[in-house]
């Protein structure tokens, strides 16, 4: 489902490729995750290039564990994730958007903690300051993160991080002005911060997607 291949079993124990292929993929697991990061970067190439892969039927007899068999159940937890961080189709990316923002709000909201409850920012004036301190950090690890695992984006240089890290603010500077508008709105209104809080990202969430897909993160301007 997050390769789009046509697939019943990706742990097939033999694949066969053209040379050219396979040495195109720059592979980086060492263990059964080889698999799932094989699939995934074929997949691309399914997608990208017009490759065709086939699945086809095959006989073997499986090993024992007393026979020298390997894999365990750390490998299986290994695929999950190999599934997730290899794979580049539009389910996949807004999953792994998914699960990334849901990271970065819980970081935030911790901030949101530190600064108002235990720092004492509780004025109207200090919340205000604090949501726009966070905000700022958060979007700081989310461009950290959403680089290296939602889109897998490799800079071509230390320019080319400062002009993706631009656009990402220019993407996220249009819902940063509606959330502190919305944060002021919904605090005049008497909507508790952790409320208001969590409103704010969702209203995020919804914006951002799509920008930095289509054009921070996008491999075609690299």
């Amino acid at each position: 489902m997050l390769s789009d291949l046509n697939l019943s079993d990706m742990e097939t124990c033999y694949k066969v490729f053209k040379s050219k292929v396979i040495k195109s993929l720059d592979l980086k697991e060492k263990r059964f995750g080889i698999e799932p990061e094989t699939t995934a970067k074929l997949a691309e190439k399914v997608r990208k290039e017009g490759l065709r892969m086939y699945e086809i039927g095959i006989s073997y007899y499986g090993r024992t564990y007393e026979e020298g068999k390997k894999i365990g159940i750390k490998d299986g937890f290994r695929a999950l994730w190999c599934i997730l961080k290899y794979n580049t189709t539009s389910l996949a990316m807004f999953i792994k958007y998914m699960f990334t923002g849901f990271f970065v709000a819980a970081f935030q909201y911790f901030l949101m903690y530190v600064f108002i409850d235990l720092l004492g920012n509780s004025s109207e004036a200090g919340q205000i300051q604090s949501n726009l301190i966070s905000i700022e950090i958060a979007l700081l690890l989310a461009f950290v993160l959403h680089k290296e695992l939602t889109f897998r984006y490799t800079a071509s240089s230390f320019f080319d991080i400062l002009n993706r890290l631009f656009r990402f603010h220019i993407v996220t500077g249009f819902t940063f002005l509606l959330r502190h508008f919305l944060f002021k709105t919904l605090l005049h209104h008497g909507i508790d911060y952790r409320v208001n809080t969590l409103i704010g990202i969702g209203v995020a969430v919804v914006f951002n997607f799509a920008g930095y897909m289509k054009w921070v993160f996008d491999k075609s301007s690299e």
